[in-house]
């Protein structure tokens, strides 16, 4: 009997076939009568075909072959090891293949050293939101990523406005979302305040046909909002918007009365020249962050005219993020320019800060630049990082000594040591800096990545953000273990990925700035 009938349904295994198949069995093994085909070249051949479709075990000739059939080219100079985890990847990468999440997937597996560099896909995404659940990591989706529309060469004017790199965000007793808003660069278009649905609208529509407008009047000249504060004490609710002007700090409000009415308060000569804020509301009170002199300006908004009290923040190095916490105590997110960052709780009366993980190991605690912090329930925080650890050489700004995927983190104080773990899949973010928590979602608001215009590597001004159809490629790298050679080749790498999967229409401006280790 053949031996080939082991390759057959039980069905089919008569004699008569078994007879039949010797005469093909001799043909096509070349075997002596008598002698079985056990072993030999093309029965284990066929043995090992499914060895051939597994890329950790097919032979390394074989890979390219593999990589062919979804349409992906290994570069010459990866290792066999490197090969096979593209190619096991780019599988699954193929079913996203002409989407934002798919391109990001590439561009890791593109680069010969993934660990050495962070790269971020800039697809617009302005505000976004997640509804994360205990136990698991879920998926960041865009909420709103329409901005301006400027019309094309040769005029170049804007035809309307809308978001280009919200800074800050708060949410309104009715459920709307307010935004401050950067602008464009150059001023186009200019910075303002935005009211967005949950839906993700514009809430405010002037013209025929209409078109987005920011809040409050034309005449609000605002210069840089950088937090933005509600307060939802009945009737109605009032936004405090504060401004960051070229020599001061303003500070204006606006009724939620429709139009819209904005008015410029007097704030004490103290608090006029705090730079580098974030801030909350409660109980008509307004917190104040003052990042650069470490200390929390607390305003009674009963009485702008006194002097505010100021809450010390001894053992802080670089505040990020502040929020109230329902107990009415401060907590806010300090990163470290060393090690992993931490969280601590401030008692209003005064005191030393609480560092809230001291007790958690820094392996297990990713946190580097917590941007926004809001309870979501009494022992539970919900932490927006940004992934990248303050660094001291403003002259190159793409150099970190740590850096990660910015995400969402949920820490839970109900154990000791707190756990701090990941609730927001990777992918999906650029530079999130405002968050606010209503009804088991979190509303998140991303600015792009921060243009510099100091340093030995200030890139060229690109407003890409104000445009439709763009999208841009932000790669940051570590400090130590990448030299300017592993910046160059994987910069080439991902070039060389976005020219093969760019559509044939798109064009590519490339620009550059090469650190130095």
């Amino acid at each position: 009997m053949s031996s080939y009938l082991d390759y057959l349904p039980p069905v089919l295994r008569s004699p008569d076939l078994g007879c039949l198949l010797t005469v093909f069995e001799k043909l096509l093994s070349g075997i002596e009568d008598g002698v079985t085909t056990r072993g030999t070249p093309v029965a284990m051949t066929i043995d090992t075909l499914p060895d051939l479709y597994d890329p950790a075990r097919t032979p390394k000739q074989f890979l390219p072959w593999l990589a062919g059939w979804l349409g992906f080219e290994l570069r010459s100079g990866w290792t066999t090891a490197q090969k096979r985890r593209v190619v096991a990847e780019i599988m699954r990468l193929h079913l996203l293949r002409g989407t934002s999440g798919g391109l990001a997937g590439l561009l890791d597996l593109a680069v010969p050293v993934p660990q050495r560099q962070r790269i971020t896909l800039d697809a617009g995404a302005k505000v976004l939101f997640a509804r994360p659940e205990p136990g698991g990591e879920t998926r960041v989706h865009t909420l709103l990523s329409q901005g301006p529309y400027i019309r094309p060469a040769p005029s170049r004017t804007l035809a309307y406005s809308g978001l280009v790199s919200p800074q800050c965000l708060a949410i309104t007793p009715d459920g709307d979302l307010i935004v401050g808003d950067a602008g464009g660069v150059g001023g186009k278009p200019k910075p303002g305040v935005w009211r967005i649905t949950r839906t993700g609208a514009y809430a405010d529509q002037t013209g025929a046909p209409p078109v987005p407008r920011p809040l409050g009047p034309a005449s609000w000249d605002l210069n840089s909002p950088v937090a933005v504060a509600v307060d939802p004490t009945p009737p109605g609710w009032k936004l405090y918007v504060l401004d960051a002007q070229p020599t001061s700090l303003r500070l204006s409000r606006v009724a939620s009365a429709t139009p819209f009415q904005q008015e410029t308060l007097q704030l004490h000569a103290s608090v006029r020249t705090v730079v580098d804020i974030a801030a909350a509301f409660d109980a008509g009170h307004l917190f104040i962050l003052n990042k650069k002199d470490k200390r929390v300006v607390d305003i009674d908004l009963a009485a702008l005219a006194a002097e505010p009290r100021t809450i010390a923040l001894p053992g802080l190095t670089g505040p990020r993020s502040l929020t109230v916490a329902a107990d009415g105590r401060l907590i806010i997110g300090d990163a470290r320019a060393e090690g992993p960052a931490e969280l601590f709780r401030v008692d209003r009366a005064g005191g030393a800060p609480a560092p809230l993980l001291a007790a958690v190991p820094a392996r297990d605690n990713p946190l580097l630049a917590p941007y926004a912090v809001v309870q979501e329930d009494t022992h539970v925080l919900l932490v927006l990082d940004v992934g990248l650890q303050p660094d001291q050489d403003p002259n190159f700004h793409y150099l970190h000594r740590a850096l990660r995927p910015a995400a969402l983190y949920r820490v839970d104080l109900r154990i000791s040591p707190p756990r701090v773990t990941r609730a927001t899949e990777q992918g999906g973010l650029v530079f999130p800096c405002g968050m606010v928590w209503h009804e088991g979602t979190v509303y998140l608001c991303d600015g792009g990545e921060p243009l510099h215009e100091t340093g030995l590597n200030a890139e060229p001004r690109r407003n890409f953000r104000a445009s439709a159809n763009e999208l841009g490629v932000i790669v940051h790298f570590a400090r130590t273990g990448a030299t300017t050679e592993d910046q160059r080749t994987a910069l080439r790498s991902i070039a060389d990925a976005l020219d093969r999967e760019r559509p044939a229409s798109a064009l590519t401006t490339r620009l550059t700035a090469i650190g130095a280790n």
